[in-house]
């Protein structure tokens, strides 16, 4: 049996079941006793808690999802850094893996790898936007619900982008199937090489395979930083075109050439959405034909039409000369004659057409405008699927849906951080219109509060005040070095005074 299973860490988590094993940490389930809840527990392993690397790494992880707060981001209850045990304790997450996903399925549909990857997309560009870049993102560490809905996590090697001592080993790191070209060649990592995982992860989707694929580690990350992958219309017709290219585009070597943001990717995902039909002139299939921009436009009919007329008018010239010298004395005067009669002849039925032509399309002209006065101008009839904007920014969903009048219709205090979306009135994938007003809910964030002073107060008294006032409180000792009785309140984090948010765990040092 687990030494683990039935202790509990911190006097609040119970370890209930092993539930996962890694390389370097050990999830279990547990039971959060002070707050009645289910939550995973991520510990470290004993013979990687006294290597420093492995110990910054562990670290790491909790401080990168600390300063995240998204939907589609696992969260991070609690840390617990000791000399005999390193933990964290995270979101419980009843679901299945991406990668046990694909394996089931083979070859997803497109609808649902777009559908998936717009959530992961999502939560990398909260992540980049606050200088996060995961750089471990693949199947394995995205989390799949019943629902449709998908959380990142294992944010072990995130790069911070503040963070300026990184070593080429440690941009090296990630897992070899889906690190970008930079990260094999061991360069500077960016929120970039989060794309190109992304790519990576789509095309794998879409065609069951991946792009590049042997035995050798090694192999395969020289083959990310030299070989063109196979396109993935060749594997899976059925993958629409411009889907294809927004794959390549993530996939480019050069990270200069790929989408410079999530969002931007985001953006060409939506656009294919709505009518995935289209294209995007990203690329042109090898040996396609391309009409030449000097060649002229030739109509066939009309140049044989020309070719005959010409025939003919040789013909009759030919024709002409056959007649006799004299013949042209005697008929010169009747000639002179019909040259003079001809113009009048043609000048009336001609004007006739002319002026008949005229009253039609005058009449088909009033007609239209008569038309357009009582019917209004034509409506736009341009449907798309209305995409799913809860979990977005607010002013990012503004910018990425500009078909779309989006507005805020409620605001409330929330544990969704400021600005975000959480409720939508218009149901995910319903036709919608051009223009057509969207109403959502937006969070205010969470409401703040004074944090009492209970420091030199009773333990209890000072617990109960603070979870009056909707905190949560973490009881840590310490010895005192000011002379304060046991039992009492050395000092809290955050201090008394200071802004806080409620809900928000404090630390009580007794």
């Amino acid at each position: 049996m687990d030494k683990y299973i039935g202790k509990k860490l911190d006097g609040r988590y119970e370890i209930t079941e092993l539930i996962g094993v890694g390389g370097m940490a050990d999830v279990y389930k547990a039971t959060d006793v002070v707050d009645n809840k289910v939550v995973a527990v991520k510990i470290l392993k004993k013979e990687f808690a006294e290597n420093e690397e492995f110990l910054r790494r562990f670290r790491n992880e909790s401080k990168a999802i600390a300063l995240l707060s998204h939907p589609n981001i696992v969260k991070v209850y609690d840390v617990g850094f000791s000399d005999k045990l390193q933990f964290i304790v995270m979101e419980y997450i009843d679901g299945i893996t991406l990668k046990e996903y694909i394996d089931n399925e083979k070859v997803l549909t497109w609808k649902d790898s777009v559908h998936f990857v717009t959530q992961v997309l999502r939560a990398l560009q909260h992540a980049h936007d606050r200088g996060i870049v995961h750089r471990d993102i693949k199947p394995q560490n995205i989390m799949l619900f019943t629902d449709g809905s998908i959380k990142v996590m294992d944010f072990g090697i995130a790069k911070f982008a503040r963070d300026d001592n990184g070593t080429a080993t440690d941009q090296a790191i990630g897992t070899v199937h889906y690190i970008s070209p930079e990260q094999a060649r061991g360069d500077e990592t960016d929120e970039k090489s989060d794309i190109y995982s992304v790519g990576v992860m789509l095309y794998e989707m879409l065609t069951g395979q991946k792009p590049f694929d042997t035995d050798n580690p090694i192999t395969v990350a020289v083959m990310h930083m030299q070989n063109t992958p196979e396109r993935p219309r060749a594997i899976n017709p059925n993958i629409p075109a411009g889907l294809e290219e927004i794959i390549l585009r993530a996939m480019e070597k050069d990270a200069e050439n790929r989408y410079q943001t999530a969002s931007d990717m985001i953006r060409d995902i939506e656009a294919f959405k709505s009518n995935p039909s289209m294209t995007f002139g990203y690329y042109v299939e090898d040996g396609a034909d391309e009409p030449q921009a000097d060649s002229p436009t030739q109509y066939f009919s009309s140049a044989s039409a020309q070719q005959e007329a010409v025939r003919l008018r040789k013909g009759q010239d030919n024709y002409e000369d056959e007649y006799e010298e004299e013949d042209y004395d005697e008929d010169e005067d009747e000639d002179e004659e019909e040259e003079e009669e001809e113009p009048r002849s043609l000048f009336i039925p001609v004007m006739t057409a002319v002026t008949i032509a005229f009253i039609v399309v005058a009449v088909f002209f009033v007609l239209w405008l008569i038309k357009g006065v009582i019917q209004g101008e034509p409506k736009n009839t341009t449907k798309y699927e209305m995409p799913n904007l809860v979990g977005m920014d607010f002013y990012e969903a503004k910018d990425t849906y500009t078909y779309l009048d989006i507005q805020i219709g409620e605001t409330e205090y929330s544990e969704w951080e400021k600005d975000i979306i959480y409720e939508q009135d218009v149901a995910v994938d319903t036709p919608v219109s051009k223009d057509q007003t969207i109403y959502v809910n937006v969070s205010l964030g969470m409401s703040t509060v004074e944090v009492p002073d209970v420091k030199g107060y009773q333990y209890e008294y000072a617990r109960k005040m603070l979870e009056q006032e909707g905190f949560v409180v973490d009881e840590k000792f310490e010895l005192a070095s000011d002379g304060t009785e046991a039992s009492k309140v050395i000092r809290t984090e955050p201090e008394g005074g200071a802004e806080a948010e409620s809900g928000s765990t404090l630390i009580i040092y007794v």
